[in-house]
């Protein structure tokens, strides 16, 4: 689904608007006001996908805006979004330098800002044999 990338965060398309193009042009007519939107929170996820569950709604200055475009995002349900987190680390985590086992099933709060569901991975060092 497409989301709205405004300064470094990701946001819902407000009610009514369905473009990149018509966002634009809200702003423009509405400059100097304070907008209300939903953003998708990365607080227990990495981008480009996010947990449906876990959203905010944030107030924002039409006019501190720097930039915005528009992003292609993935939406999941928290139980979705940890069965497959949870697949991710047991396939990649177990080899990285960083990963602590904890004897059940992978600890997922350490992995949850970390690693995407692609498997990618800021902090990922595989482990020399």
């Amino acid at each position: 689904m497409k989301a709205i990338y405004i300064d470094h965060e990701y946001y819902q398309f407000p009610d009514g608007i369905q473009n990149i193009e018509q966002f634009a042009k809200f702003l423009n007519e509405n400059y100097n006001l304070f907008i209300k939107l939903t953003q998708y929170s990365d607080e227990s996820c990495r981008e480009p996908y996010f947990i449906e569950e876990e959203t905010l709604e944030k107030y924002l200055n039409v006019s501190d805006i720097n930039f915005f475009h528009e992003k292609e995002i993935t939406l999941l349900s928290k139980a979705e979004y940890d069965e497959r987190l949870t697949k991710i680390v047991k396939e990649k985590c177990v080899n990285c330098e960083n990963y602590i086992e904890d004897g059940l099933e992978p600890n997922l709060e350490g992995h949850r800002n970390k690693i995407s569901l692609d498997g990618e991975c800021f902090f990922y060092s595989k482990i020399e044999e």
